[in-house]
């Protein structure tokens, strides 16, 4: 059994440590029930059962985003545990299924969903999280800083009008209109 860096999370938080009880032959709704009560021994089997399906999809994930290194997938699959086990263990908590396979299908959608806001996070740094907004005066909105008489200035004042009109239309509230 590999180690999972959440087990420490995850026994530290476990309610009730004493009973050890074997959850291996246990259907996995009890097992999920054992969890989300907090049972050390439950959470141990859980992420024995469970384990290769989200390291799985966190590196289908991660190689989507071309960034499939293990310190990443790692990363992402502790992220899971945590979101597993976030507010009371709320996402197994309100898990309700009669088909003892829908745990994977659940599993495989909150890792995908833990890897795709992770990705989206890094790469909006990336890509102009820093980046300031210039606001355009009326002058080089409506074009006339290259003359106001030219041809091109005036068939720009007259697009924007036409946009300005437009939006309007859309969205009568100035603020919106000047968002966009």
């Amino acid at each position: 059994m590999k180690f999972c860096y959440a087990w420490p999370f995850l026994l530290a938080h476990a309610k009730n440590q004493t009973p050890m009880m074997d959850y291996a032959t246990v259907p996995p709704s009890e097992l999920i029930r054992a969890c989300v009560d907090g049972q050390a021994a439950a959470w141990q089997d859980f992420i024995r059962r469970f384990n290769r399906i989200v390291a799985i999809t966190s590196y289908r994930a991660a190689r989507r985003w071309s960034e499939a290194s293990p310190a990443v997938v790692d990363h992402l699959t502790q992220e899971t545990y945590l979101k597993l086990c976030a507010d009371g263990a709320r996402v197994l908590r309100e898990f309700d299924s009669p088909h003892p396979e829908a745990i994977f299908a659940l599993l495989k959608v909150v890792t995908a969903n833990v890897a795709n806001d992770y990705f989206k996070r890094v790469h909006a740094g990336k890509h102009g999280a820093n980046q300031k907004n210039e606001i355009l005066d009326d002058e080089q909105r409506t074009g006339s800083v290259a003359g106001p008489s030219s041809p091109s200035s005036v068939e720009r004042a007259v697009l924007l009008e036409e946009v300005d009109a437009c939006l309007c239309a859309v969205a009568p509230a100035e603020t919106d209109r000047t968002i966009f």
